[in-house]
């Protein structure tokens, strides 16, 4: 596991790395970063989950993904509440710290990780593990910046893409015919520009955040609690509840990512501290390239 991980790590950094130098060179601006972004969420993840759901429907998949679900809502309910107990003193960076220990960037960048290292059974159980964490950031996550209609969260959660997606493939597992071939093809080809642009949207934000205080205890305590912490007690309540290997990695996997960017979006739209958002999110994305593989040897050993 190790070795696949430092593999998709080189690959990763280099698109990572791409992004970042096309930000600073000018030709990837604000505009674009964001249409890639629309893409990304509205297209190429999509097509990625229904993907994943070209397998057979049979009881035990069924069974599989109804405890990866299940699993998943109680470690958010987890990560709830040791964002509500560690960062209560924060000031006013407690929204941002609360919202960055509950919401992650595991659709973002954390269902490609969970594709490379497990390949498509791994993006099905990401996918579904994922649906708790939708939920949760246009409900509970938003909330922690302003004041939120439970209407208005249920319709935001039932038009995602991702989640759109997912039922759509649940339909066509249980479905008593295929996709043509030229059908699937297609969606197998925006499936694969997933990771790329994933990796080229994130090095873009990186180019354009402002400078770091690297002195800052808050930051570094916040991201070894997000990149170590949290994907520690996920593969401890998963051992002590008997997961299976390849769903305990894929759920160490998504506990593991940095903070979401959509952080520092809702701190900068509704009034939070959007400077300290966004050097969590550059910080914890670009110490996630070492922690990442410290997570891999520990599930090596462990699984």
């Amino acid at each position: 596991m190790l070795t696949t991980m430092l593999s998709l790590q080189g690959t990763m950094f280099i698109l990572l790395a791409a992004g970042f130098v096309l930000q600073r060179a000018g030709l990837m601006g604000d505009a674009v970063r964001k249409g890639c972004t629309d893409f990304l969420i509205d297209l190429f993840l999509p097509c990625s989950i229904l993907v994943s759901f070209n397998i057979e429907l049979t009881g035990d998949v069924l069974r599989t993904c109804a405890a990866v679900l299940g699993f998943y809502v109680l470690m958010n309910a987890l990560f709830w509440v040791v964002g509500k107990v560690l960062w209560r003193k924060a000031g006013d960076r407690e929204s941002v710290l609360r919202n960055g220990t509950l919401c992650s960037n595991a659709s973002f960048m954390g269902l490609p990780f969970c594709e490379g290292m497990f390949g498509a059974q791994g993006m099905l159980f990401g996918s579904v593990a994922l649906i708790p964490v939708y939920v949760l950031m246009f409900s509970v996550g938003l909330a922690m910046f302003t004041p939120i209609k439970g209407r208005e969260a249920v319709k935001k959660v039932l038009t995602h893409p991702c989640v759109i997606a997912v039922a759509l493939g649940f339909v066509l597992m249980a479905a008593p015919f295929e996709l043509p071939a030229f059908a699937m093809s297609a969606v197998e080809r925006l499936s694969a520009c997933t990771t790329p642009v994933s990796m080229l949207v994130i090095g873009a934000m990186l180019a354009s955040s402002r400078k770091v205080n690297l002195r800052d205890g808050v930051l570094w305590g916040y991201c070894a609690l997000r990149l170590l912490g949290l994907p520690l007690l996920v593969l401890g309540c998963a051992l002590a509840l008997g997961l299976p290997a390849v769903e305990t990695g894929v759920c160490v996997l998504l506990a593991a990512m940095p903070m979401a960017s959509t952080s520092a979006l809702l701190a900068e739209k509704y009034g939070g501290n959007a400077q300290f958002a966004s050097h969590a999110v550059f910080v914890s994305t670009l110490l996630a390239m070492a922690s990442l593989p410290l997570v891999s040897v520990v599930l090596d050993a462990v699984l």
